[in-house]
């Protein structure tokens, strides 16, 4: 664990966290009011299917001045840090910086102040071809640029670590759907430069910023007196569906997520956090099965529903690829946690394209304002989402369904402030726990279903060889 370093806080910065909590205090009583009345609908629900429909929204000057460039890569350093210093906000306070205040990780054995040199040389906000890439990148997330002080420098990528919306942002080479699996804990959302490759190890992968949610570290949850039983084998998931194990015994790279078991009882799910493509990528095999099974989800229901966006096939790819592993069922209730939050994102982003790209500027806004509302501070959440299941002849059908999600929640255990260490425990109406056990008895009722459609498809089959 770093040694934490003095504390600089003042009357000021008081005031100002003040100042965030009361804003974000107002954002979480609009969204329970919205929650906890009325049925959801489509066009009230900010969790729900609104439109992907692009906003007019345009970057700032400097911005504006690189993209027209026909070569990011190229430009001079002078020429950003003169454009950068014209767009600066006066101050550096969160709310001139639009809200988002950077923190620091005081949680981690490693120092986060410099570069191993033995694991990687580039610094990915600095260094060309990667730095006016990875800036656009924060630019279109809607984050400020951090000063250096504020990055983290992990082994293989650079860490933001946001107090003020529970989450941590991953800048570096990464495939994220390679490290597709419900044993690792997945972005909320990312932004890839397939045209940037970056070096780790002896592969090359796309240059990604990735958005993680915060989560209970595993070693906080071994410290607590009172705490939920853990449900499920990490490791031996991990190598059931065929994924790098490297990662899971390692010091603080493990977290978990509470989740309510068949029961309503509360129980706690182990995921891997810190995952690396080298050490824990996918086999060849399932890889082929989960690319493939993601392709058959690009298509349309029949009765002109709309796309299935890509929260909704990520996850429906969790639950369909992997639904053979023992417990895998605790897991995809884990993932579940943070949906709302992915629909969020990807109503914001889909089809956006990295460093170049506009997102919707009202729906990006709405997902920062719920992260923050929900940072440390639990919501029950009901909403829409699409599954998709194949018939006896291999044939894609969508389904819109409802998820009920009990406990959407972000931490900041990175802090190592008593208050960001307390986890709370599920509290949830006896209807919700109801309907959480209906779902995952539907869920259960259906993989029995898609066995059956498969013997048939086999049986079939032979007939007709």
């Amino acid at each position: 664990m770093a040694t934490k370093e003095p504390d600089t806080a003042s009357p000021q910065h008081g005031a100002q966290h003040a100042g965030d909590s009361a804003a974000a205090e107002t954002g979480r009583a609009s969204l329970e009011s919205r929650f906890f009345g009325a049925p959801l609908t489509d066009h009230d629900d900010i969790f729900g299917e609104a439109g992907f429909g692009m906003e007019a929204g345009l970057p700032p000057t400097h911005m504006r001045e690189l993209l027209a460039r026909s070569s990011l890569g190229r430009v001079s350093e002078d020429a950003i840090a003169k454009a950068a210093a014209q767009d600066a906000p006066a101050n550096d306070s969160p709310q001139a910086r639009g809200g988002f205040e950077y923190g620091w990780c005081y949680t981690d054995h490693k120092t986060g102040k410099e570069i191993r040199k033995d694991f990687r040389s580039s610094d990915y906000l600095n260094d060309e071809p990667y730095a006016t890439r990875v800036h656009a990148m924060l630019e279109q997330l809607g984050l400020p640029a951090p000063k250096e002080g504020e990055v983290f420098r992990g082994t293989h990528h650079d860490l933001l670590f946001l107090n003020s919306h529970g989450v941590v942002v991953r800048i570096g080479p990464q495939d994220v759907e390679d490290l597709l699996n419900p044993g690792i804990l997945q972005p909320l959302g990312w932004l890839e430069d397939r045209d940037t490759g970056a070096a780790l190890g002896k592969r090359t992968l796309p240059l990604t910023v990735a958005v993680y949610p915060g989560v209970e570290l595993y070693e906080q949850h071994e410290m607590s007196r009172k705490k939920p039983v853990i449900v499920g084998d990490l490791y031996e998931l991990m190598t059931a569906t065929k994924q790098g194990t490297g990662d899971v015994l390692g010091q603080g790279n493990t977290g978990l997520i509470r989740v309510l078991d068949d029961d309503g009882h509360e129980v706690a799910v182990r995921v891997l956090i810190d995952p690396d493509n080298d050490y824990n990528g996918a086999s060849s095999g399932m890889r082929k099965k989960r690319i493939s099974h993601m392709q058959a989800q690009t298509g349309t229901a029949v009765d002109a529903a709309p796309a299935v966006r890509k929260g909704d096939i990520l996850f429906n790819t969790l639950r369909e690829v992997f639904n053979a592993a023992r417990n895998v069922h605790y897991w995809e209730k884990a993932h579940e946690v943070h949906q709302p939050l992915r629909n969020m994102f990807w109503d914001a982003f889909q089809g956006v394209e990295a460093v170049g790209g506009v997102p919707d500027i009202a729906k990006r806004d709405a997902f920062w304002q719920t992260c923050a509302a929900v940072t440390n501070k639990p919501m029950q959440v009901t909403l829409p989402v699409w599954r998709t299941s194949k018939d006896a002849h291999g044939k894609m059908n969508f389904e819109r369904s409802e998820l009920h999600v009990p406990h959407v929640v972000l931490y900041r255990p990175w802090t190592g402030q008593k208050a960001d260490l307390a986890v709370q425990p599920i509290t949830s109406t006896q209807a919700v726990r109801a309907a959480v056990g209906q779902a995952h008895a539907k869920m259960k009722r259906g993989l029995g279903g898609r066995i059956v459609a498969l013997g048939q498809k086999i049986w079939h089959d032979i007939r007709h060889f």
